[in-house]
């Protein structure tokens, strides 16, 4: 299936990628590469992450204390955020409904 990573959710990649740098050396490469990987996997079972707010689809990743949000069209997987497991889940919706329009 054919995804999209909206902008915003670039940036969420690049700001990982970069802070997790900023604490060792190459773990932002090991951030991205697992990113890379919930990509795969997603595109291959959308519907394996779970339902969030009924709207979007959410994935938590195995190494990093981070989830991937998403939506599935008919067409297309949208990737609407990585964001931080511990971050209010009022507010991840909020960001979630601002960023699908």
């Amino acid at each position: 299936m054919k995804i999209e990573i909206i902008p915003e959710a670039q940036d969420d990649i690049l700001n990982g990628m970069f802070w997790y740098e900023s604490q060792k050396t190459g773990l932002g490469i090991t951030f991205f590469s697992e990113i890379e990987r919930n990509l795969s996997v997603i595109s291959q079972n959308p519907k394996l992450g779970r339902e969030f707010r009924s709207k979007f689809r959410r994935f938590v990743m195995k190494q990093f204390p981070f989830c991937v949000y998403y939506v599935v069209e008919s067409e297309k997987i949208v990737f609407l955020g990585f964001i931080h497991a511990h971050r209010n889940p009022n507010k991840i919706s909020e960001w979630l409904r601002s960023r699908l329009q």
